[in-house]
């Protein structure tokens, strides 16, 4: 009886771990969520390729990528040095403050802002690339496309499916073709960037596509008529990677009405807040308004181009913020050699000041208004004779005025010269190097430094991109030569060109020296090399140009947000995003195989000392 026993105990624990290394339908792997993890170097991008996530979108000029992994490779890459944030990828809809169906109305708004002087001027915003980013712009008789591009997943076809992106594209860019409406800066480049679906709803990876198509595709302007009750660390960044790339960004405040704040991306340092106005010039009552509105426009009751060839009236801050995105493709067209950050201060010149005197939470600097020339009244016949008589005083006394004010001309332009002269060479001073070697500097990079005769002009040509000039001011803070900069990039196989910006080179340098720091086992050997590498304070560079003085906004880790051109939602959403992939033998699943090998090492040993008594 024994014998058959052994048998039959083999016989079970061989079955029972046989069951065990069965395939287990995925139903104890991990869930997969997607997240945006944002690296700081190479590196950082490297270890987001090892770490078993699976990358869904990539971008190209963005520090960032979209992944999809589970919660265990999620925590491996938020204790990554190399990674700086990871956050979730969340969802953002639209939520129109209203629409009705329109037949062609009059269009208040045009007469409002003086549309019609600047194309008296020859104004038109031909030349100027805008790119908006929306639901996406349809065929419609009144508007030229000239390109775009689809972030979202379910199409590859950028043509508006909600209605929203083509209204907003119509008051920018209508055809001024005897029908219809007419739009603001109708010669503009109009692209469509679609980043919202046929609900209206998109994420935050889709947004920072279109984003990051923006700076690629080398955009005038960016319009973004959403907003996000919450801040977005990923969003921020990627507004400030526009802003200094040349981009000018133009957000709506939102449609929450006076008492909410303004709303993200507009409330961002980097973007141009826009409030909205109704035909009387005052605030909307919708409007939402805070010390980050910057201008004002019209946006209640506001006709345009729709789905379907037809026309709707619509209201809210998204309109408004057409308004400006248009008002500066005009002045991109009439001052092209102005950089972004010039435009924007430029822009407080085409403004009526409206409510209390000064820039206001209201109506920011002003309501954007093109100016009218100056009216000219028509003489009475008694007039014109005594003008005439006049005219013959005039004329002797002006001959004498003209000829001192060529002299005094002469004298201030000499004065002028002499003084920015001395500016170049306080510059010159302060870089330590001679008039010359700047010179060569600038030739190097196809820019003549005597071409510009501002001293501010120069400096911005030194900042504006991340070049031998800039690199110049990152060595002396840091106390590098150029040798130990091309030693410490050629250790990660990187070099200059992989840098968009000062600031980011600058983090670059920052984060390397750290980490060099803590790995080494001499920290006085470091101390000396650290003293020997300071500079004198009266080495340090004097320029410093800072085009974005970022806020900080209080962390919201894992916190869901919800942007929208109305409300913004804060829920917490099912991500449907499954993991299809197994865990490794760490995970509760690996250990159930180990238990089934385990239990089958076993049967096997029994039915081995069974056979072997058999046998003897």
């Amino acid at each position: 009886m024994r014998k058959p026993l052994a048998k039959q105990l083999a016989f079970a624990s061989l079955l029972t771990g046989s069951i065990f290394l069965l395939p287990v339908e995925k139903a104890d792997a991990q869930e997969q969520n997607q997240v945006i993890v944002v690296y700081e170097n190479k590196q950082g991008e490297q270890d987001i390729k090892n770490s078993g996530a699976v990358v869904k979108e990539q971008y190209d000029r963005l520090s960032a990528a979209t992944v999809s992994a589970d919660a265990d490779s999620i925590e491996k890459l938020k204790r990554d040095p190399d990674i700086k944030y990871v956050e979730n990828n969340v969802t953002f809809s639209i939520a129109e403050s209203g629409e009705a169906p329109s037949q062609v109305a009059e269009q208040w708004n045009l007469a409002s802002i003086h549309a019609a002087s600047a194309w008296e001027a020859g104004l038109t915003g031909k030349g100027v690339k805008i790119a908006v980013l929306d639901s996406g712009i349809a065929p419609h008789p009144e508007l030229a496309i000239a390109g775009g591009y689809a972030a979202v997943d379910y199409t590859t076809s950028y043509a508006d499916d909600k209605g929203h992106g083509t209204h907003v594209a119509g008051i920018i860019g209508a055809k001024h073709d005897q029908q219809g409406i007419d739009g603001i800066a109708p010669d503009a480049a109009l692209f469509a960037v679609k980043v919202l679906d046929e609900k209206g709803e998109g994420t935050l990876a889709d947004l920072l596509e279109g984003i990051d198509w923006a700076i690629a595709n080398n955009m005038d302007i960016v319009n973004l008529s959403m907003g996000s009750a919450d801040s977005s660390e990923a969003m921020q960044d990627a507004m400030n990677k526009a802003y200094q790339a040349g981009l000018l960004l133009v957000g709506a405040s939102g449609n929450e009405g006076a008492g909410h704040p303004v709303e993200y991306p507009a409330a961002y340092d980097a973007v141009i807040g826009v409030s909205a106005t109704d035909a009387r010039n005052n605030s909307a009552a919708f409007s939402s308004v805070g010390s980050e509105v910057e201008f004002a426009a019209p946006g209640k009751d506001i006709v345009s181009t729709y789905l379907g060839s037809e026309y709707r009236l619509m209201s809210g801050t998204s309109q408004a913020t057409s308004h400006v995105t248009a008002m500066l493709a005009l002045l991109k067209q009439q001052y092209p050699n102005d950089t972004n950050v010039q435009l924007r201060q430029r822009l407080q010149q085409y403004t009526a000041d409206l409510g209390q005197a000064g820039r206001d939470e209201l109506y920011g600097y002003g309501f954007v208004q093109y100016p009218q020339p100056e009216s000219q009244e028509v003489r009475k016949p008694a007039e014109a004779e005594l003008a005439t008589q006049q005219d013959a005083v005039k004329q002797e006394v002006q001959h004498k005025e003209i000829a001192n004010s060529e002299t005094d001309k002469e004298q201030k332009e000499e004065q002028n010269k002499k003084e920015e002269a001395a500016a170049l060479q306080e510059l010159v001073n302060d870089l330590g190097m001679t008039e010359k070697q700047l010179a060569e500097l600038f030739t190097k990079h196809d820019l003549d430094l005597y071409s510009y005769s501002k001293l501010k002009a120069i400096k911005d040509i030194i900042y504006q991109d991340v070049n031998d000039i800039s690199v110049h001011f990152v060595l002396e803070e840091n106390g590098m030569s150029e040798e130990e900069l091309d030693e410490l990039l050629a250790a990660n196989n990187q070099t200059l060109a992989d840098f968009t910006s000062l600031q980011e080179l600058k983090d670059y340098i920052a984060a390397q020296t750290e980490r060099e720091e803590k790995a080494s086992p001499l920290p006085g050997v470091m101390q000396e090399k650290e003293e020997s590498n300071k500079m004198p304070a009266s080495a340090e560079p004097k320029l410093k140009v800072e085009p974005i003085i970022t806020k900080e906004t209080p962390e919201k880790e894992n916190e869901e947000i919800v942007l929208s051109y109305k409300t913004a939602e804060h829920d917490k959403l099912e991500d449907k995003t499954k993991g299809e992939q197994l865990p490794d033998t760490a995970s509760s699943f690996g250990n159930v195989i180990a238990a089934g090998v385990a239990v089958a090492s076993v049967g096997a040993l029994l039915y081995v000392i069974e056979r072997r008594r058999k046998r003897y």
